[in-house]
């Protein structure tokens, strides 16, 4: 894979600002303007763009083992700042609003000790509703003694089931 200098990535930046952001228009024009150099595609573009946001300057992420580059402290601030401010954001919309992948975003967040969730919420019997639960049981027998047919009245179903250790996960919830 060939790699560009910074120069070349300079002008790449120039002709997407000079275009509208349009990466298809800004690499014709690169093609036109400079036709003596490698000629990028729109990908090329776009990369250069994203990597120019994300750390600062136009070097490769360089990657030793398992180690990667990390964002600028700039934006990894901001990234925490938004975070602190909304905790309910969405780690897919902070990629998009800081032009970031979201596998970095994510690796920000955990290098900082911050993990996404989705809340969990648990039904069970405790203690304390000993004495609702009995208070209802006495409640639907005197119904019962008073019209032989109240049972006969409730729509009875299936669905709530109570069990001690009974959990359910809500997908996208942010609370």
């Amino acid at each position: 894979m060939s790699t560009y200098n910074n120069r070349e990535y300079t002008d790449m930046i120039l002709a997407l600002g000079a275009y509208g952001r349009n990466a298809s228009v800004a690499a014709n024009y690169y093609i036109n303007r400079y036709p003596n150099r490698r000629h990028p595609d729109r990908q090329v573009i776009q990369r250069a763009k994203r990597t120019l946001g994300e750390y600062g300057s136009f070097e490769q992420l360089q990657r030793h083992g398992s180690r990667r580059r990390r964002v600028s402290m700039n934006v990894e601030e901001q990234i925490l700042k938004n975070v602190l401010k909304n905790l309910e954001i969405n780690t897919r919309n902070l990629s998009l609003l800081y032009n970031l992948n979201y596998s970095t975003v994510l690796r920000t967040l955990h290098e900082n000790n911050l993990y996404p969730y989705h809340i969990t919420r648990i039904q069970g019997v405790m203690p304390y509703d000993k004495i609702s639960r009995k208070a209802f049981c006495h409640w639907l027998l005197q119904q019962h003694a008073n019209d032989a047919e109240f049972l006969l009245k409730i729509l009875w179903t299936d669905e709530p089931k109570f069990r001690r250790d009974d959990m359910f996960n809500v997908h996208n919830m942010y609370n």
